[in-house]
């Protein structure tokens, strides 16, 4: 694979040390993540015959800090790989490999989602599920880019995904941010893309963003008093709008939970979803046959308690895993 300047200036290979924990014993095979995953360096070779998922790392808040955010999510994908690695493995025969990380070097965020989207095309038209760690909520644009550009999308609908508090509807401020990754897709790839979000909250939206939600054609469900009803209504029109898609990409970010399950994000709040929607979510588009990639998005170890947001989208990836490898 021949990689663009831009992109091995930004690229670091993958860490193994990070990928620590329990060891299994002698006798039985191994029984955790960290024994499992494979560790490749994209300037020496192309991903590994075999791969059903990749994680990369997006070690990127420049768009969180020009969204007047709280800075740290850059760390956010070295504390997920690390309790990931913890994690016991109920799937030998799902391969996964670490790819490394892409960083934002000298505040320059538009060439780390060029990067981004320069690894994410061929890895959809090889057959190799992303996933990528967060970094700020612009990795969506990056990695949506990436599929869009990609040959296994042509002709086909994507829909998009997003688990969150906010639209991230923004416009750039002239410059790209963190709260503006929807707004930039809907508007270069009219007619090709299709946004669904899921969580939102009012007290986060200024009513400017549901204008631009409504005149932008984006489904949307609210977080009302009543979570189960929540839920109902966003895992039914979920169904409803997936029969309409051919290709599924899900991002999350993680301060659409509420701080009590989610403390270290860019934008914590008390009040939110909860972790077994976010996995209902999960199950229904692996079930699909449709979901292609995902992203976790703001984890904030600098904001964190205990590493409990790094375990929550740790959890979150390995339910991913279990319902891909059931499909």
């Amino acid at each position: 694979m021949k990689w663009s300047t831009s992109f091995i200036e930004q690229y670091d290979p993958p860490k193994p040390g990070v990928w620590t924990g329990r060891a299994s014993g002698p006798e039985g095979p191994p029984q955790y993540l960290h024994e499992y995953v494979v560790h490749q360096d994209l300037l020496e070779a192309w991903v590994t015959e075999g791969v059903d998922c990749a994680v990369i790392g997006y070690c990127c808040d420049e768009g969180v800090r020009r969204n007047q955010g709280r800075v740290g999510a850059a760390e956010g994908p070295r504390e997920i790989r690390k309790a990931l690695a913890k994690m016991a493995w109920h799937q030998p025969f799902f391969n996964m490999a670490d790819l490394g990380d892409l960083h934002c070097k000298e505040q320059r965020l538009e060439n780390t989602q060029k990067a981004l989207a320069e690894l994410i095309s061929p890895l959809i038209d090889s057959r190799v599920f992303p996933l990528v760690l967060g970094g700020g909520h612009d990795i969506a644009y990056g990695h949506a880019k990436g599929i869009l550009e990609s040959k296994k999308s042509t002709g086909k609908k994507l829909g998009i995904v997003n688990l969150d508090a906010h639209f991230d509807l923004r416009r750039p401020q002239p410059l790209a941010h963190s709260g503006s990754p929807f707004y930039q897709l809907l508007k270069e790839y009219m007619g090709r893309v299709y946004y669904l979000a899921l969580g939102i909250q009012k007290a986060a939206n200024p009513p400017e963003l549901f204008q631009t939600a409504e005149k932008q054609g984006v489904r949307w469900t609210e977080m009302g008093s009543f979570s189960q009803q929540f839920s109902r209504e966003s895992l039914a029109l979920l169904h409803q709008w997936l029969a309409e898609m051919d290709l599924v990409y899900l991002t999350i970010d993680l301060d659409g939970f509420s701080s009590a399950f989610s403390p270290g994000v860019s934008a914590a709040s008390p009040l939110g979803f909860d972790p077994f929607f976010a996995l209902q979510v999960i199950e229904a588009l692996g079930e699909s046959g449709k979901l292609i990639s995902m992203d976790l998005a703001e984890c904030n170890p600098a904001a964190d308690t205990a590493g409990q947001t790094a375990l929550l989208a740790a959890r979150l990836s390995a339910h991913l895993f279990q319902s891909l490898k059931r499909k």
